[in-house]
């Protein structure tokens, strides 16, 4: 019996959770692998030294780690600083609904990829994701990964945002109506106007 195409999409996509949950058993198993590898290295180069060089080994040890806590510290008070106060960011999530399922996780994997990139940026900017009250579920990670990154989720619509005072000014990007693409410099009036 010969499949529809529905049917032959929900296979596929049953083949690839499978095969994307296997990536990520395989890619644990190699990061233990390593890390037993490295340490491993560590306590024979350890062992070899003398009791000045080991102090000299730790003390580096101990400097290097420090200098990435703080460095991840900082990345982190810039991100707090950003959703304060800094340039914001809307994601009108109000057009998911239209789109097709491979779409809508191509976004879903698309909107993790620009918080990661702004949460290691040097100069972050303060994240939206609007429309949520509209937007299907799988427009957003499956495993609620949005809920812990450092946004803010606007459940109603963008327009309806915008026209309260919440700091968002002008939205820069390309939106569409009707199924056409619309360009913000060519058609203002398309978008969310003023906050203020």
């Amino acid at each position: 019996m010969r499949l529809t195409k529905a049917q032959k999409r929900e296979a596929r996509a049953v083949r690839q959770k499978f095969a994307r949950s296997a990536w990520r058993e395989r890619e644990k198993e190699a990061r233990k692998q390593q890390t037993a590898r490295l340490e491993s290295e560590r306590k024979a180069a350890v062992e070899g030294m003398t009791e000045a060089e080991r102090a000299a080994f730790e003390r580096a040890e101990t400097e290097e780690r420090d200098r990435r806590y703080d460095a991840t510290c900082a990345q982190n008070a810039r991100l707090d600083e950003a959703q304060k106060s800094g340039l914001r960011v809307a994601f009108d999530l109000y057009y998911g609904s239209q789109m097709i399922d491979k779409e809508q996780r191509s976004l879903a994997r698309q909107l993790g990829r620009c918080c990661g990139a702004n949460r290691r940026s040097q100069a972050p900017v303060c994240l939206h994701l609007a429309s949520l009250g509209r937007c299907p579920p799988n427009c957003l990670p499956p495993t609620q990964d949005h809920l812990r990154w450092k946004v803010h989720l606007v459940e109603e619509d963008l327009e309806q945002r915008c026209d309260a005072p919440t700091g968002l000014t002008r939205i820069n990007t390309y939106v569409h109506t009707q199924g056409l693409r619309v360009n913000p410099r060519d058609n203002p009036s398309a978008l969310a106007g003023d906050a203020k």
